[in-house]
């Protein structure tokens, strides 16, 4: 095979999250994480791979070839709610379920962004 045919994808680090000896790839380009930073899309990314291993485990997805676009943007929502509710420390109307508690129990706090108490202060 010569050098020309041969075809090497790159994959970022940030991409990938290891959970549970599953490794999940996770681009920015299909969540729409532009204008995030580093920090927080790397949080953002460990969040969602969570999402999807916990709905692994818990048997409500047989197998990760079978997630749709809809189951997708579920996830996502999920994720999004778990980190604005780490980002902000508050969370108005709504409440967690257990599994997003299981998942925010399971966040490393090397992760977990300090609060910025004007945020917060603004919020209140």
């Amino acid at each position: 095979m010569s050098q020309k045919n041969s075809k090497i994808n790159k994959i970022k680090l940030t991409d990938i999250v290891e959970l549970n000896g599953r490794i999940y790839y996770i681009p920015d380009k299909y969540i729409g994480l532009d204008n995030l930073s580093f920090e927080h899309c790397k949080l953002y990314k460990f969040i969602l791979a969570s999402v999807i291993d916990v709905n692994l485990e818990a048997g409500k997805i047989t197998d990760i070839t079978k997630i749709t676009k809809t189951i997708l943007n579920n996830y996502c929502n999920t994720a999004e709610k778990i980190f604005a509710y780490l980002i902000t420390g508050k969370l108005n109307i709504i409440t967690l379920s257990e599994i997003e508690t299981i998942i925010i129990n399971k966040i490393p706090i090397t992760l977990i962004p300090k609060l910025n108490p004007n945020i917060v202060e603004r919020l209140e």
